[in-house]
């Protein structure tokens, strides 16, 4: 693995929960969006205003042409895109103030044990007003440094500069691995408490001169004093590419 391929950063990622009745039998609708900054552009069907975020997750999660959506946090507006960043990446461009946001819905019980809400209760509760579940996911604290410089530890690093504590979010640069082709290389942080990992998102050193980042990567977790156990899908170890945009 060249050095190249060994840039990291964490994207963070925030779920949201809406609760809809089928058949009198609750359920959720997770959402998942994010990329600040940027839109889809050239791909939306419908453009309509909306008051918040919220309001336009909801509005593509109900149409069922809608695979992403634009919201333009300015002008409160809301557009709904037939394509998505993974069928079209040519054409993610960069608007300030704007976020792009992904339709990945799925069904769960609204009953469920999840470690993020810290105990096992109905992570559906409606607000006032309207629809939207109560969120119980979102970013971990890389970026905002919630979790500290301490808890991230590497495989090795090239300098000072390209420390394992740079691989935050919106970090003025990256990690990258030492002047070595072999590995393994790894990154790890201690999330200090058992946490559900909900999504995970890669972000390269985007400086004109070093456009560099990972082209794959596994993901392995543990307890305290337990063995590291890498996540799998369908028996097999899942190993994840990196989208480029």
């Amino acid at each position: 693995m060249s050095r190249t391929e060994c840039i990291i950063a964490t994207l963070f990622v925030i779920i949201w929960r809406v609760q809809v009745t089928l058949a009198s039998v609750t359920q959720c609708k997770d959402a998942t969006y994010s990329i600040s900054n940027r839109i889809l552009a050239n791909h939306a069907f419908l453009t309509k205003p909306s008051p918040n975020i919220e309001d336009c997750v909801i509005m593509c999660i109900e149409h069922r042409l809608c695979e992403s959506s634009n919201y333009y946090r300015k002008t409160k507006v809301c557009e709904l895109n037939d394509k998505t960043v993974i069928s079209n990446p040519e054409d993610m461009v960069d608007f300030e103030w704007a976020i792009y946001m992904t339709n990945n819905v799925r069904i769960l019980p609204c009953y469920d044990f999840d470690f993020e809400c810290g105990r096992q209760a109905d992570i559906c509760h409606l607000k006032k007003g309207g629809n939207m579940c109560k969120e119980c996911g979102g970013a971990l604290g890389l970026e905002n440094g919630k979790i500290p410089d301490a808890a991230i530890t590497a495989s090795s690093s090239f300098n000072f500069a390209l420390a394992p504590n740079r691989v935050r979010l919106n970090s003025p640069s990256a990690w990258s691995i030492a002047n070595s082709p072999r590995g393994p290389h790894w990154l790890q942080v201690d999330l200090g408490r058992i946490m559900a990992i909900k999504k995970v998102a890669t972000q390269g050193r985007r400086i004109d001169s070093h456009r560099q980042w990972v082209k794959s990567y596994k993901v392995s977790s543990r307890e305290d004093g337990g063995n590291w156990a890498v996540y799998m899908e369908n028996n097999a170890v899942k190993v994840s590419t990196t989208v480029l945009y």
